[in-house]
C-alpha cells in the first residue's frame, strides 16, 4: 500500500493506493472464513468451492473487502502521521475493480494548531451588565 498526502488549511488529504495482490490475499482469507460456515445443498459444510462462494457472496464480499482496505488505509496513516482530527474521514473510492488496484482518497478534518496563537496579544472588551 502507498500513501500520497495533501496538507491544506484545515484537512489532510490522503490517497491510498492497493496493488493487486494485497486485495487478492484479502478477497482470499475472505472466502477461506465464509467457505467454512456457508451451507449451500449438495455440499459438505466447509466443502463449498471458490467459484460457488463467489457467486453467492459476490457483491457482500466486495463491501468487506472495501472495509478491510479502509480500515487498513485508516490505521496505518493513523500510526504513520499521528493526527489529531475532529471526525472520521470522509472516503471517496476513486477506483476499485477486483482484478486491479484500488484506489481510497481520504479527507480528515483537522483540529487548528493553536500553539502559533499569541494570547497576550489578544484585547478583550469588559462589559458591565447592571441589574
Amino acid at each position: 500500500m502507498s500513501i500520497l498526502k495533501k496538507i491544506l488549511r484545515e484537512s489532510l488529504d490522503f490517497d491510498s493506493i492497493f496493488k493487486m495482490p494485497f486485495i487478492s490475499v484479502i478477497k482470499k482469507n475472505k472466502m477461506e472464513k465464509l467457505a467454512k460456515t456457508a451451507k449451500v445443498q449438495g455440499f459438505r459444510p466447509g466443502k463449498v468451492p471458490a467459484e460457488m462462494i463467489e457467486k453467492m457472496y459476490g457483491d457482500s464480499l466486495n463491501k468487506e473487502i472495501l472495509e478491510d482496505a479502509v480500515v487498513n488505509a485508516m490505521e496505518k496513516i493513523n500510526t504513520d502521521y499521528k493526527i489529531d482530527y475532529v471526525s472520521k474521514p470522509q472516503v471517496d473510492i476513486k477506483e476499485f475493480e477486483m482484478d486491479k488496484n484500488l484506489v481510497i482518497h481520504l479527507e480528515y478534518e483537522m483540529l487548528p494548531d493553536l500553539s502559533k496563537l499569541d494570547f497576550n496579544t489578544i484585547n478583550l472588551e469588559k462589559h458591565k451588565v447592571l441589574i
